[in-house]
């Protein structure tokens, strides 16, 4: 256990918000401030179904990351403001649970990508299926042949809006393997392994990993 001060998360950050009393998807809000042992201060998160609202009372599951520790905690909206912008006041937990996440874990994904390569016949691109995920490389599937052990290559994980941009990494191919392809069409698996990281690649990547995580805790 550690307290919600000790998360050091910074304003804007996100936050993913579960409504107890629903059955709707996760939603994310962004963290505006926080003061100790008297509230957090929130956005007001989207809802699915807009006859929907948020109450007083109202009970959610929060979890965030920040660095490579997950948490999560449970709090109740206090109240509900809608001035200059709706917002929410949220209930400071006393209790915040907290799990670490290795460098090297890999996280399942299943989300389009593609490779890019520069061979002696110029440069190439082929769409492939992320299907794990960590700080230090990727496993994919794609099209047999495409890329060879050793092989140095470029992932491209397309953006999701302003806060999460695409992203460009430069790999090394680590292994080949081959598995069954959809359609009698061959496949193989990929195992990446980053090279040349960056800070704002390393940070790229947490975000995309904390998201898939969230989505999936």
């Amino acid at each position: 256990m550690t307290s919600f001060a000790d998360m050091d998360l910074r304003t804007g950050q996100p936050i993913q918000l579960q409504l107890t009393r629903t059955d709707h998807a996760r939603v994310y809000s962004l963290l505006i401030g926080y003061l100790i042992d008297r509230a957090i201060i929130v956005t007001m998160p989207p809802l699915s179904q807009s006859d929907d609202s948020i109450a007083a009372g109202d009970t959610f599951i929060c979890r965030a990351f920040a660095g490579r520790r997950a948490y999560a905690f449970q709090t109740d909206v206090l109240r509900v403001a809608l001035q200059p912008f709706p917002h929410l006041y949220l209930r400071y937990p006393q209790d915040v649970k907290a799990v670490v996440i290795r460098k090297a874990t890999r996280v399942p994904f299943e989300r389009a990508v593609s490779i890019h390569r520069r061979g002696a016949e110029g440069e190439a691109s082929a769409a492939a299926m992320l299907r794990d995920l960590s700080l230090t490389g990727a496993g994919l599937e794609g099209v047999a042949g495409f890329v060879a052990a050793a092989e140095s290559v470029e992932l491209m994980i397309p953006g999701a809006g302003e806060a999460h941009p695409e992203l460009r990494l430069k790999a090394i191919v680590r292994k080949v393997h081959a598995v069954d392809g959809a359609q009698d069409v061959r496949q193989s698996h990929f195992g990446l392994e980053f090279v040349e990281l960056t800070p704002e690649h390393t940070r790229g990547l947490q975000q995309v990993i904390q998201h898939q995580l969230l989505d999936e805790a």
